[in-house]
Order: C-alpha cells, then structure tokens, then sequence
C-alpha cells in the first residue's frame, strides 16, 4: 500500500511541476513580448534612446 500511495505521490509532484513549468513558460513570453514593446516604444520617443530607458 505504501508503494501505491508513493506513486500516486510522485505522479501528483510531476503534474505540479509541468503545471508550473508551462506557467513559467508563458511568463516568459509575456516578459519577452513586454520588454519589445518597451524597446519600440522608446525607439518612437527618441532613435537614440538606450535600452536602460534613459533618452
């Protein structure tokens, strides 16, 4: 019974951690997509602005 309930344990951890995984996955993708806008939008404001945010 121990073995079983181990099992279940461990199936329940690897689902967690893909779960988390994906999550962090499109956090990424957001933070990417974000960090984009930010560099187009200061490339509008000044075509020497630096990536730092100071023109």
């Amino acid at each position: 019974m121990e073995a079983a309930r181990s099992e279940v344990e461990q199936a329940r951890v690897v689902a967690e951690l893909a779960k988390a995984k994906e999550q962090l996955r499109r956090q990424q993708q957001r933070a990417a997509a974000t960090s984009s806008r930010v560099e187009e939008l200061q490339r509008q404001l000044s075509p020497t602005a630096r990536s730092d945010g100071i023109a």
